[in-house]
């Protein structure tokens, strides 16, 4: 179940994730980590992770986002190279 707030579909119940993600993204840690969002289909992963990617904190704070959709199965440097084609095709249009 999901509810729409300025536009967006956000997860009922993850409001407090969501938070605590983008707060994890943009705090002033000196050290690199990694945030995994894991979880058996339908639990709104996809929602939570569309939604941190196009919340305004996260477009100001980065330069550069990228995207891709992992599957079960999947090949890494397919990743890598939807991640890479993402950032290039957006160079610059997140802050223009």
């Amino acid at each position: 179940r999901s509810h729409s707030s300025a536009g967006q579909d956000t997860a009922v119940g993850l409001e407090d994730v969501l938070v605590e993600v983008i707060d994890k993204l943009t705090g002033h840690q000196s050290n690199l980590q990694n945030i995994l969002i894991v979880g058996m289909g339908g639990f709104g992963k996809t929602t939570l992770a569309i939604n941190i990617y196009i919340n305004p904190v996260i477009v100001q704070h980065f330069d550069f986002r990228g995207w891709a959709t992992i599957s079960l199965e999947y090949n890494s440097k397919e990743i890598l190279l939807e991640v890479l084609l993402c950032l290039k095709n957006n160079r610059g249009a997140e802050k223009a």
